[in-house]
């Protein structure tokens, strides 16, 4: 797989064993053709059953998500993901919407 490449101005999405520790709000301008902005209400949860469970607000115009840890990237048409294969310690996630345009800011 290759590597996942930074976007202008990315941030990461920090999470620790059981808490959310960082949230990157990102805003985009409203006109055709603009970048998606990043979804906002990210939350995480950790169940050590299923793994860590990522869920966000609704984001209108978004197809789908991408979901990357670390240099792993997932894909979900829901606004929730589970990440049943993720390592124990702290881990950094990115959400990004994806539309006709591509993938928008995470």
């Amino acid at each position: 797989m290759p590597a996942r490449r930074k976007r202008k101005g990315e941030k990461p999405h920090a999470l620790g064993s059981a808490a959310l520790l960082a949230l990157a709000l990102l805003s985009a301008a409203g006109s055709a053709g603009a970048v998606l902005p990043a979804p906002t209400g990210l939350d995480a949860s950790v169940d050590s059953c299923w793994g860590v469970r990522l869920s966000w607000d609704d984001l209108p115009g978004a197809d789908s998500f991408e979901v990357s840890r670390g240099a792993e990237i997932f894909h979900t048409v829901d606004r929730f993901f589970r990440d049943t294969g993720a390592p124990e310690g702290f881990s950094d996630y990115w959400v990004a919407g994806i539309d006709a345009d591509g993938i928008g800011d995470s």
